[in-house]
């Protein structure tokens, strides 16, 4: 694979910069650009400011939080600012900015698990799972379950389901909602642990209780089914409906068939079509195949 290109004038105004910085930012194709110098500027300023600034006690809220911490209904109550989705993440700014931060409070793990989003924003994965295991080890729960999940998935790191599980179950029993449906689903399906139902069932409806929409929906495919827990198509629906409600295409597909059957609540053909409508424009599969053998549209 070749280097990204950068143009010759660019490369000597990266000089100041510190080097592992300036190679990223190759390593990302960035080129330090006259329209780059705005961004480049706020994560620098945030730089000076955390380090003069260094406190003993745990920081507020600081630049790197704002430019790299995940989004509020991601991260609950110990959310610090609005935070931002991972594909949305400025990378400059918040690279420099969560350097900073590092640099500036080493026994603060909130920020190496920041600036492992970053990293993992910029692709370079490797990084990004080295940042979030030192996060993960000093105990940040957000760090654990974003190590878990590279692990589960085998970016930056070789595949391993059982320890991915490890890191999952010491974020979930923190309170984690995300870590709290990963390992659920490893439990329901028997990876890096022993297939248990009810356990499954368990840490399910602990995230589902805290909103999460996939949660939300898994917990209602076991209720309907009966596994690990006592069928209940009452309840099933209820937990369908909450998730259908936060736009989760599954969801919605599964509660259009509560409808269109009459389980667990009365049938209604045409609240189920519009559900599967929903689903439909989401781009689900089963939801569009239904529609067209009933010659609709969505």
């Amino acid at each position: 694979m070749t280097s990204p290109k950068i143009a010759p004038w660019a490369r000597p105004s990266m000089a100041w910069l510190r080097p592992t910085v300036a190679e990223r930012f190759v390593a990302a194709g960035i080129a330090v650009r006259p329209s780059n110098w705005a961004r480049l500027c706020v994560g620098l300023g945030a730089a000076i400011l955390i380090s003069v600034a260094v406190r003993a006690q745990t920081p507020g809220a600081t630049q790197c939080d704002i430019l790299a911490q995940p989004p509020r209904a991601v991260l609950g109550r110990s959310a610090l600012a609005a935070g931002v989705n991972l594909g949305s993440i400025d990378i400059v700014p918040a690279l420099l900015a969560c350097e900073a931060a590092v640099a500036a409070y080493p026994g603060e793990p909130r920020f190496r698990t920041w600036l492992g989003r970053v990293l993992q924003a910029s692709r370079a994965d490797g990084e990004a799972v080295a940042a979030y295991r030192i996060a993960a080890e000093q105990g940040h729960a957000f760090g654990q379950t974003s190590l878990g999940f590279m692990l589960e998935k085998g970016e930056g790191v070789a595949r391993n389901d059982a320890q991915a599980a490890q890191w999952y179950r010491r974020a979930a029993e923190q309170g984690d909602v995300l870590a709290q449906t990963r390992l659920g689903i490893l439990l329901e399906e028997g990876r890096g642990v022993a297939r248990n139902d009810a356990q499954a069932a368990q840490w399910y409806r602990r995230a589902a209780e805290q909103g999460d929409a996939q949660a939300q929906n898994n917990l209602g495919m076991m209720l309907q089914a009966g596994r690990g827990v006592a069928r209940d198509d009452a309840q099933a629906v209820q937990w369908f409906r909450r998730a259908a409600n936060q736009g989760n295409a599954h969801a919605q597909v599964n509660l259009g068939t509560m409808l269109a059957n009459g389980r667990g609540v009365a049938r209604d053909r045409a609240a189920a079509i519009a559900l599967y409508q929903r689903a439909a424009r989401q781009g689900h599969a089963e939801a569009q195949e239904t529609l067209r053998r009933l010659n609709l549209t969505w």
